[in-house]
């Protein structure tokens, strides 16, 4: 034990420190292409962090890249913690991540999940009862910001499930409906504008531009609606016609969780409905009412972060009989916020800037290069080939880290082939979507090789596989007609 944790240590140090020689070193080079003097003291910090992030932490890096590029001459370090704190997109992910949290802990959830499993449609029928399971995961997922925790209520459910019906751990049929709510929780991460991964691809999409390009909130869901539908039907399709698991044991599953049919909700979950019905009614109708009705424009200056705020000082206001705050603010800020991800954003910020400097010239090496490979392809075949190599890359490199650094890139070349910015940003943000094949491709990827109490490696490989496909041929062929219809 004590060997294996030194062992451990020692690679901590060792990859802590090729962090600290390759941000530095790197400057030392001599240019390449486009690049400047100055842009290779830029890369060096920014191939740095980037190994760093993939392995010891998001965390430190994060910080010494901040620190580090206020050392390039780009800008002065008070000056790159301003760009990386001072952003409006890092406040807005911190409050989605506060309002979701208030939510979950709401209990809302626990009732929405329950009441998909307990219909009566599901009672004698294997597979829409699967998909009741499903559909609750949906649900949640796409109200909740948290993907762990919608992962954590529906497979704790499920578990019930298998344990009342008799599945046994391992079966292929639990390994592809635990697969199957993985999956759903990341076709609806990014279901709505101001969920926190939405807004970073949108913000990150408007510093590869230029330009604060205006996403249509009902435009942006309801792609995100028909996607998401249509990868986990062609995934529900392949699990029942083609993988074929046996299914017989849930045939009374429907009627053994009838009992919850009357369950009613409580207080705090009226609230927190209540809550959250304004919220989204303040995204929407903005979308879809001229601006001459009243208030409409008051709304649209609101915007998602305008929104959330009101929602959440509305909820500092509010009172229980008993004189308590409905949330504790101090409680979401500490335990509702994934500070990991708030400084991971906070640090591509300045990161981003000087990247994307003319007077650094990485970005328009990077143009160069791509222009050769693809120049020569029509707009829709040079999705085609972003999405086909960067949905193999996804799989051995995290994917959240390539979403923060190819998404601005992208998005900017986009517009030279005739592409608009927001459907590059979401066949990116899609194709990160597919990154299940190995353990190392997502944080889902990992939740789920990790079960190993329910799902054998080779089951897991397998799906994972098969989720990838889907995911490539469903964003091709539905994706990007629908983003050019929306958004061309």
């Amino acid at each position: 034990m004590s060997k294996a944790i030194g062992s451990k240590n020692v690679m901590w140090y060792v990859n802590s420190v090729l962090v600290i020689l390759l941000t530095v070193g790197i400057g030392f080079l001599p240019p390449f292409g486009a690049i400047t003097p100055l842009g290779m003291k830029v890369l060096g910090v920014f191939v740095g962090v980037l190994y760093g992030w993939c392995t010891v932490s998001m965390l430190w890096p994060s910080v010494w890249g901040i620190v580090m590029l206020g050392c390039t001459g780009f800008c002065t370090v008070k000056e790159s913690f301003a760009m990386a704190f001072g952003n409006n997109i890092v406040l807005l992910v911190v409050l989605s991540y506060m309002l979701a949290s208030y939510l979950e802990k709401s209990g809302l959830s626990s009732y929405i999940a329950n009441w998909f499993i307990s219909r009566k449609i599901g009672e004698g029928r294997p597979w829409v009862f699967t998909i009741l399971i499903l559909a609750a995961s949906y649900v949640l997922s796409t109200v909740f910001s948290s993907a762990l925790c919608t992962i954590i209520i529906m497979w704790g459910i499920f578990y019930q499930v298998c344990d009342k019906v008799g599945i046994k751990k391992k079966s292929w049929y639990a390994a592809i409906t635990l697969f199957g709510m993985i999956l759903v929780c990341s076709v609806t991460a990014l279901m709505f504008s101001f969920k926190p991964m939405a807004a970073l691809a949108i913000g990150l999409m408007q510093k590869g531009v230029g330009v604060a390009i205006e996403v249509n909130f009902f435009s942006w869901f309801f792609f995100q609606f028909i996607w998401s539908i249509a990868i986990i039907a062609v995934y529900v399709s392949v699990a029942r016609f083609i993988l074929r698991p046996d299914v017989s044991l849930l045939k009374d599953a429907g009627a053994k969780f009838a009992h919850l049919r009357n369950q009613k909700m409580d207080k705090d979950q009226k609230i927190a409905a209540i809550v959250l019905t304004i919220f989204l009614l303040m995204m929407f109708l903005p979308g879809v009412l001229p601006q001459t009705v009243p208030g409409m424009v008051l709304l649209k200056n609101l915007d998602v972060l305008g929104g959330i705020s009101l929602c959440m000082i509305g909820l500092s206001i509010l009172k229980l009989n008993n004189g308590e705050s409905v949330t504790n603010i101090t409680e979401l800020l500490s335990t509702g916020v994934n500070w990991t991800i708030i400084l991971l954003l906070a640090a591509t910020m300045p990161l981003g800037e000087a990247l994307e400097s003319a007077d650094v010239g990485i970005i328009a090496t990077v143009v160069a290069w791509l222009t050769s490979v693809f120049g020569e392809l029509s707009p829709y075949m040079f999705l085609v080939g972003v999405i086909i190599l960067f949905g193999l890359v996804t799989q051995v490199a995290h994917n959240l880290i390539l979403v923060v650094v190819f998404t601005p890139v992208l998005s900017g070349m986009a517009v030279s082939f005739g592409i608009s910015p927001v459907v590059m940003t979401l066949a990116l943000v899609a194709t990160a979507g597919s990154a299940f094949m190995t353990p190392a491709a997502s944080a889902n990827a990992a939740i789920i090789f990790g079960n190993t109490e329910w799902v054998e490696p080779k089951q897991a490989y397998s799906l994972g596989v098969i989720i990838a496909l889907i995911y490539w041929l469903v964003t091709i062929v539905v994706g990007i007609p629908l983003g050019n219809f929306l958004f061309g």
